[in-house]
């Protein structure tokens, strides 16, 4: 599948279950074994095709501590002693994803050994580390638990919006013809419910969670 049929794909799906078909459609081919997003929190989910036994294998797996190691793709083939001792599989290639709060992320990608040409590894990992955003963007969007509580009202989402454009609480006071005061109140509000730490992190949450 071209990368711009993924991505369309990706920017469609409604639920976790679409994105889960989705991932195993994606990988139901050589030179894939198995696939899966795997995100780690308050608890550790797993969204594709992956074994069952490999889900036991990998809950030694300190996903927070590898992302503060690496940031690229990386195949492993037995090269590595801590993977091997966290039970990542031989033959794995490693996507991790640049995520919002306390999530940690990765996409695994399990490649059957008789097509572990690097020439072969390389372009894989090219390929699924352009469409990781879009697959986190979509799990984040279609999890349940990550919306669910998050509700703004109709002056939170007109000032997050006119912010994404750029606009400074003055301009955004005299669009909506309310006072800087009342505007930096909504957006206070907004930085509050989705647990930022400023207003463009807010705006970032909001716009992956289809909230904006």
């Amino acid at each position: 599948m071209r990368i711009e049929q993924s991505i369309r794909l990706l920017e469609a799906l409604n639920s976790i279950d679409e994105l889960r078909d989705s991932l195993a459609s994606m990988t139901k081919h050589a030179p894939y074994a198995w696939s899966c997003l795997l995100i780690k929190s308050l608890d550790v989910k797993y969204v594709g095709n992956i074994p069952l036994s490999l889900t036991h294998q990998l809950g030694e797996f300190d996903i927070k501590r590898y992302h503060l190691q690496h940031y690229r793709p990386q195949w492993y083939a037995g090269q590595d002693e801590h993977l091997a001792a966290q039970g990542v599989p031989l033959n794995t290639i490693i996507i991790p994803i640049k995520t919002l709060g306390l999530d940690a992320a990765s996409i695994m990608l399990g490649i059957n050994e008789d097509m572990t040409n690097i020439n072969i590894i390389e372009k894989i990992s090219w390929y699924w580390q352009i469409l990781s955003t879009y697959i986190y963007a979509a799990y984040k969007r279609c999890d349940s638990s990550t919306t669910r509580h998050i509700q703004l009202t109709k002056r939170e989402k007109e000032c997050l919006n006119w912010a994404a454009e750029g606009k400074t609480s003055w301009e955004m006071s005299q669009i909506l013809k309310i006072s800087e005061r009342t505007v930096n109140f909504h957006l206070a509000n907004c930085i509050e419910k989705t647990e930022s730490v400023n207003r463009q992190q807010a705006i970032s949450k909001c716009m992956i969670l289809g909230l904006i």
